[in-house]
């Protein structure tokens, strides 16, 4: 537990020393190169080690070419591990470009936030351990989601897309984003989104083909037998604040950041939909959470800046470290899971 503590307390100083745009910049490359050492070299540590490392060894024995690994669907991730098995890296060629990949558009989607920097300190209980470090698939698909929102911002509504689609090749449940595409460059309501999900839900639900009903048994019906996460509303509590705060201080938040708003707006009603889905089933919370994540660390930097007075400006800058750094220090104190997959930590480079 220690040694994920002094890592996130580092992360923190750093960023919130780091007072101008260029130095934040800068410190957020530096930051990812760490954590894709930290992650990318990690040996027998999370939550998927076990589980991928079975599956590395016994499915792609039997496999005869790259196209038959596309055809088991999720292609992009079976890319990954064909490359390694055929190079015979073992399993540990697959966490390395996993971790190279998840991390570049991370450093990538925090040059949105108005301190890039903070943006990765404040990612590392969540978005680093316990996605990064325990669900390869879903970190990769929620990657590709981050370029998404980059293209999003942009206003680029076909390479918003083009980033969703390749996300399904990681984790299908991904393609569930797709209408945000049709509302890049578009000023963002209530009616828009509806239109969006009642225009692309039918295509979204096409692509996830047998995948839907898998994902119906798995968390609505329960036929493997009864699913629940415990951290779940937890995750969304901690998930939906910045855009509850948001919504209250919206003046203020659009004004100071014109450009990342509609996004902003988009994913505050996307999470307040997700409370839909959790009053179903607690582990499609727990997935679906990950995905908006991002946007509201970015929402939580962008309100903390906006909302607050110059006279608050310090606590307004520590504000979003303490919120996680109370967060990582609660998990590790009462969560099973998170001494029983993180520690200790191992790296085979050390």
């Amino acid at each position: 537990m220690s040694v994920y503590l002094a890592i996130y307390v580092l992360l923190a100083v750093a960023a919130y020393l780091a007072f101008s745009s260029k130095q934040s910049n800068v410190l957020a490359v530096v930051f990812g190169i760490f954590l894709v050492l930290f992650i990318g070299t990690r040996f027998q540590v999370g939550c998927d080690w076990w589980a991928y490392t079975l599956r590395f060894n016994s499915l792609y024995a039997d496999i005869e070419g790259w196209a038959e690994g596309f055809r088991l669907g999720e292609g992009g991730f079976h890319l990954i591990n064909l490359v390694a098995y055929d190079a015979g890296w073992g399993f540990n060629g697959v966490v390395l470009p996993a971790a190279i990949i998840y991390i570049s558009a991370l450093v990538r989607f925090s040059y949105l936030a108005p301190h890039p920097a903070s943006l990765i300190a404040i990612a590392f209980p969540i978005l680093i351990i316990q996605l990064g470090m325990s669900g390869m698939r879903q970190a990769l698909a929620t990657a590709m989601l981050m370029l998404a929102c980059v293209a999003f911002v942009k206003g680029k509504k076909f390479v918003t897309g083009g980033w969703i689609g390749l996300a399904s090749q990681f984790h299908t449940s991904s393609i569930a984003f797709l209408p945000i595409a049709a509302l890049a460059r578009t000023n963002i309501s209530t009616k828009y989104v509806i239109g969006a999900v009642v225009l692309l839900s039918p295509l979204a639900g096409w692509l996830l083909g047998e995948r839907l009903e898998v994902y119906s048994d798995r968390y609505i019906e329960q036929i493997y037998g009864e699913n629940a996460s415990g951290g779940a509303w937890i995750r969304y509590a901690i998930a939906s604040l910045p855009f509850v705060v948001m919504a209250w201080k919206r003046n203020r938040v659009a004004m100071r950041y014109p450009e990342l708003y509609p996004l902003l707006k988009l994913f505050g009603l996307m999470c307040l939909g997700l409370l839909g889905a959790g009053l179903v089933s607690s582990v499609a919370l727990h997935r679906l959470v990950y995905y908006v994540l991002p946007v509201s660390l970015l929402c939580l930097l962008c309100v903390s800046d906006a909302a607050f007075s110059s006279g608050s400006r310090r606590f307004a800058r520590a504000l979003p470290f303490l919120i996680y750094g109370v967060y990582i220090v609660t998990w590790f104190v009462f969560s099973r899971h998170a001494t029983s997959c993180y520690v200790p930590y191992n790296s085979w480079l050390l």
